[in-house]
Order: structure tokens, then sequence, then C-alpha cells
């Protein structure tokens, strides 16, 4: 299918996390929505885009910035940092791709910068929300952060009444050992701020990633 056609189809511009385990997912929904005909171009920046360019397929990859000067900061001043230069390119990219003919649509972003809704409801995008860990994974938080999974883990729990029951152990270690990481698990609960505000709510799920 041609550009032409894809165009018709819908522009999606995903928006991962550029960190380990979060783009991977993002890019194996991206070439589902490009084999049905849709145009996706993943939004990323510099250093991110030159590790996954090889393996995206008909995917556009769009760099902003430089992802370098990021590396050596805290968590906090990493996503703050991602959040600024998203804000300053993103406008800029969209504008030019109006002007092109091209429209974006849809804004798929990581679950983790809940800031990117506003910026697509501001651009007259649909905001959908990507989880790209597993559902059950993403379940815990969620009950973490409804206070149904009180912190400090100190007992079996479950996800659901008559599922299986999970020893504290069981969870992921910022649950388990908030401890280890205090700075890191406000950040992962700041998924949910604004949950009920998204057009769509993707979970990256399959099989073989809930069995156990």
């Amino acid at each position: 299918m041609g550009d032409e056609d894809q165009t018709k189809s819908g522009h999606v511009l995903v928006l991962p996390l550029p960190v380990q385990g979060h783009i991977n997912p993002m890019v194996q929904f991206s070439k589902r929505l490009v084999s049905k005909g849709i145009k996706v171009t993943l939004f990323t920046t510099t250093l991110a885009s030159e590790s996954v360019k090889a393996g995206v397929g008909s995917i556009s990859v769009v760099p902003f910035a430089d992802g370098s000067q990021f590396e050596s900061s805290s968590g906090d001043e990493y996503m703050e940092k991602i959040k600024i230069a998203v804000c300053k390119n993103l406008p800029d990219f969209a504008e030019k791709q109006e002007r092109l003919g091209c429209p974006i649509k849809c804004l798929v972003y990581d679950s983790i910068m809940p800031w990117a809704l506003p910026l697509a409801k501001e651009l007259g995008f649909i905001g959908a929300s990507f989880y790209p860990q597993s559902s059950a994974v993403s379940a815990i938080y969620y009950q973490v952060n409804k206070g149904l999974i009180h912190i400090p883990v100190e007992g079996p729990t479950s996800l659901v009444p008559g599922s299986v029951t999970l020893e504290p152990h069981d969870l992921p270690s910022f649950v388990y050992k908030p401890d280890v990481y205090p700075a890191l698990l406000p950040l992962v609960l700041s998924r949910f701020s604004n949950i009920d505000e998204a057009d769509w709510l993707l979970f990256n799920t399959y099989e073989k990633l809930e069995e156990e």
C-alpha cells in the first residue's frame, strides 16, 4: 500500500519512553498497525532512533533533540527533559505533517508519560495510552495506586477474587521493595493520573506473557 493510501487510512504518531523494555512493545504494535494499512511514525530521541531504525520495517522514524544528554540524569530529571523536548518538537512536526497533507490523527504514548495526553488534546489528536508491561503488572500497579494493595506488602494478595494468590516476592520490585527505588514508584503510578481522560487504553498482552 502506498503512502497516499496509508494517509487515507490515518496517520498515527507513536511516542515510546526511549529506554530498554519500553520501545520494543510499541514497535511491535506499530508493525501491526502498518500491516492494516495505517501510516505510523515513531517519534523518539536521536539516540533511541539509531538503535531501532534497522528493525522497524516500513515505520517512519523521526528523531527529536539528542537523547545522549539525558543518560546521566536521575529518573525525575530524565522524564522532565524528555517532556520538555517532546513538547517543543512535536507541535512543529505535527504542523509540518498537516502542511504535507498527512495530518496526525492519533498519538499513542507510553502510559508512563501521562503529560502526553493533554498535549495530544491540545493538538486535536486522539489520545491512546499504551501499557507496555503485562496486564497483570499493570493491574498490580493500578491497585496500588487505588490503595487496594497496601505498601509495604506484608502478606499474600490477589488481583481479583478467585485469582491466583501472589506472595510479596511475586510482585514487581517497585511494590515488593519500595525502599530500593523510592523515587521511581510515584513515577510508575503516575500513569494512572489521567487514565479516565484517555480516548483509548492499549495493553500489551498475550497468553505467554500472562501464564504465570
